[in-house]
């Protein structure tokens, strides 16, 4: 490695700890550029899904005569333990919003059969395990008592006793903010 100077216009060799330090920036600049494009990527799918929901728990069978039921399935399963997952893609995302508050606002949603249903909106599997990271704490904290909600993509929101809301951006920062009462100890 050589540079030239502004003043003389020579060559000026570098010393080897310059060289290293400016190798490992440069990979640490493409690490950073790496990281930036999987974010993008994530965001692009998450977009992409961002209308779809999923629902759990409905019985076999119970579409009947219907002509426009289609089965992603070819053969019934014979474990009936864990529920089939219905995906639906929705033309508009604000009727997914509408679905989810009503199931909210409902719940439990049950069939005629009294079957539970269950909604979820459809996230990319990166957010996903990002988001179900929190789940623990998020557990933790609802048996405190304490008010918590999740902000896309994968940010803990926590409602103290003052209504002063904490976000956590990590399930480690959330294990070490313990909030074992809503009074803010």
């Amino acid at each position: 490695f050589k540079t030239k100077t502004k003043t003389r216009g020579e060559g000026v060799p570098l010393t080897l700890g310059f060289r290293c330090c400016l190798l490992s920036r440069c990979a640490y600049d493409e690490e950073q550029g790496t990281r930036r494009k999987e974010l993008g990527v994530v965001d692009l799918q998450d977009r992409n899904t961002r209308s779809n929901l999923h629902l759990v728990g409905l019985p076999e069978g119970s579409e009947k005569d219907d002509p426009m039921a289609h089965h992603v399935y070819t053969r019934l399963s014979s474990d009936r333990a864990k529920p089939r997952v219905f995906l639906f893609k929705l033309l508009r995302y604000t009727d997914r919003e509408l679905i989810l508050q009503a199931a909210r606002l409902h719940a439990p949603v049950k069939t005629s059969d009294r079957a539970m249903l269950s909604f979820f909106p459809d996230f990319f599997p990166v957010t996903a395990k990002r988001r179900s990271a929190f789940a623990p704490v998020r557990k933790e904290m609802r048996e405190a008592g304490i008010q918590n909600f999740l902000i896309y993509p994968a940010t803990l929101k926590v409602i103290l006793n003052q209504g002063e809301p904490k976000m956590l951006y990590s399930p480690e920062e959330a294990r070490n903010n313990k909030y074992k009462n809503n009074s803010g100890e």
